[in-house]
């Protein structure tokens, strides 16, 4: 409105006094005031609605002292007063609505703009996040798959190292066949020496039991 746009006026005014910002209000009057002066509004309009030119009505009431009190620039004053001369009524009110339809066009393009960098903003965030999940994902497979080559290194790592005699049960099982084998034979040779014996003694015997009957 006319009093955002007067605390702003000393930063939108550049070279020659001009503002670059287009005045926009919702205030129908000072809508028509701006449109009116046309070619100078973005120059005056602060200047014109400060000092009560709020309507159009009270604009086209204005004289050349009068413009010149409000701060309006000499050739601009001839500019306007030509203006509030040939000023038509029914031709500014087609003028104004051909100038009102415009506006809500490049709002309505100015939203879809606005829409559309949303939507874009929104996608690129959503290919963002699937990026670092995919990436999230990719790391844990390389660390598994690092972990499951460690635990197969480690296994071949045991299989090649040296291992203990408890660990051979094949050749543990042949000494026991052997120490078997040498208790067979010490018991076979027992029995002959026993059998030997036995037969020697027996003939001692039967030598004793011929001197008795003599």
């Amino acid at each position: 409105n006319a009093n955002d746009d007067d605390n702003d006026d000393d930063d939108d005014v550049v070279d020659g006094g001009h503002k670059t910002v287009g005045f926009e209000s919702s205030n129908t009057d000072e809508m028509k005031v701006y449109d009116f002066l046309d070619e100078v509004a973005d120059e005056y309009i602060v200047k014109f609605l400060q000092n009560g030119g709020t309507k159009l009505s009270f604009v086209l009431l204005c004289d050349e002292a009068l413009l010149a009190q409000i701060g309006v620039k000499p050739v601009h004053r001839r500019y306007i007063l030509r203006k509030i001369e040939t000023f038509d009524a029914q031709q500014f009110e087609t003028m104004y609505a051909a100038k009102c339809k415009q506006r809500q066009q490049d709002a309505d393009d100015k939203e879809q703009q606005r829409l559309q960098l949303e939507k874009e903003k929104a996608e690129k965030e959503k290919e963002k996040q699937a990026q670092q999940q995919e990436e999230e994902k990719q790391k844990e497979q390389a660390v598994a798959a690092t972990a499951a080559a460690a635990a197969v290194d480690y296994e071949l790592k045991q299989d090649r190292s040296p291992r203990s005699f408890n660990e051979y049960p094949s050749s543990s099982h042949d000494e026991e066949d052997d120490d078997a084998l040498l208790d067979v034979g010490h018991t076979t040779k027992g029995g002959d020496a026993d059998s030997g014996g036995a037969a020697a003694g027996g003939g001692d015997v039967g030598v004793g039991a011929g001197d008795d009957d003599d």
